[in-house]
């Protein structure tokens, strides 16, 4: 299907902070856990971690704050973080879809573009049921998977293989640093979400209303 003036078989959908605005409440509970260890993890030193999963975000605070934990300290880090994220995210609804989303998700399903979910969260499956989008996906490939976590370009690379499409025919939209790069070592072109500078980006947005044609 022709998007952005490029034929493209399948769009790869980051969820947290492309989908829904969940990210606020990541870091919130990343904050709170670290909190407990001294440390105040700022949104600037969160945004590299974004999506890179809770034994990366963990293990690359720990070097950056020099903190020595162990394996079992570092497990409980990870639990504490679920239960305060579950705690944070209580009230998600429906106006925390990013802006223009869903419209563009229609849009997409009348071009008959292929549509795909690609991300660390647990979660994604439930909240798109939840929110009535599952309809909008051909897939959901999340954290469950024995794959490297972004900024790796595994995730990307077996989707395009279980979905029998070429990278070069993948449009990836992404949120984090470490999506961005995983696409684009994958050979996939990306859509910057959220206001993120990209520079190897075909385009950067704050959300989704800028990409919908004024005819839709």
């Amino acid at each position: 299907m022709n998007i952005l003036g490029k034929a493209y078989a399948l769009c790869i959908f980051d969820f947290d902070g492309v989908i829904l605005d969940t990210e606020k409440y990541h870091y919130m509970a990343w904050r709170d856990v670290f909190a407990g260890q001294g440390v105040m993890l700022t949104t600037e030193e969160y945004l590299p971690l974004k999506s890179t999963g809770r034994e990366c975000i963990i293990e690359a605070v720990c070097r950056r704050f020099s903190l020595s934990l162990s394996r079992e300290q570092k497990k409980m880090l990870a639990e504490e973080k679920g239960k305060r994220y579950a705690v944070h995210a209580a009230a998600i609804s429906r106006k925390d879809l990013i802006g223009g989303v869903e419209q563009y998700l229609q849009l997409l399903r009348r071009m008959g573009c292929k549509t795909v979910i690609a991300t660390s969260s647990l979660a994604a499956k439930q909240y798109l049921e939840a929110f009535g989008l599952e309809g909008y996906f051909d897939g959901v490939y999340d954290g469950s998977l024995p794959l490297k976590k972004k900024p790796a370009p595994d995730l990307f690379l077996h989707i395009a293989k279980e979905q029998q499409v070429a990278p070069e025919q993948c449009l990836v939209f992404e949120d984090s640093l470490a999506g961005i790069e995983g696409a684009l070592h994958a050979g996939m072109d990306v859509v910057a979400v959220g206001g993120i500078r990209a520079e190897k980006a075909r385009k950067c947005v704050e959300d989704f209303l800028p990409l919908i044609p004024e005819t839709c």
